[in-house]
């Protein structure tokens, strides 16, 4: 159960990295911007894990070879959000059609997960040390632990204890 939160947190900074690279291929700009978020998550990975240069840069040529895996995807999910816009133009809702969409979107994002999933299996099995990987678990639990608490926040539930 560890190693799904852990991959988690890592395929959340991962496949924005993968989106930026789709940005950078069809904008210098958002690229530029997208390569920053990327090497920003990264970066703030490499800080809590402790991941050496060498780490960074195996990540970052796994999330390099994994973009021609997930591009298509992404680009489905593209067309369906234009798809979307069309349906709903001038405040002309059709829920039949959006419905529709978004069962088509569900398997899209479904794949991208199981993708993203299997990434951040690779990156846990192959770049992360043991000490790493403890930690990685750690930060999952924490980032479980605080959706947790977001979740009944917003619900009005009763908090727990700690």
């Amino acid at each position: 159960m560890k190693r799904i939160y852990i991959a988690l947190g890592i395929g959340v900074f991962i496949l924005g990295g993968l989106i930026a690279a789709g940005a950078h291929a069809r904008h210098a700009w958002a690229g530029h911007r997208g390569e920053y978020l990327f090497n920003h998550g990264l970066a703030h990975m490499a800080r809590k894990l402790d991941l050496t240069d060498a780490q960074q840069e195996q990540i970052k040529s796994m999330a390099k070879a994994e973009w021609p895996v997930v591009k298509p995807s992404l680009e489905k999910l593209a067309r369906a959000q234009k798809q979307i816009l069309a349906a709903d133009q001038n405040g002309s809702y059709d829920e039949a059609k959006v419905r529709a969409i978004a069962e088509q979107q569900s398997e899209t994002i479904a794949d991208l997960l199981v993708e993203k999933e299997r990434f951040i299996s690779q990156v846990y099995a192959n770049v992360l040390t043991a000490d790493q990987r403890v930690k990685a678990d750690a930060l999952r639990q924490k980032m479980t632990q605080h959706f947790d608490e977001f979740i009944q926040e917003q619900s009005g539930a009763p908090q727990t204890a700690k």
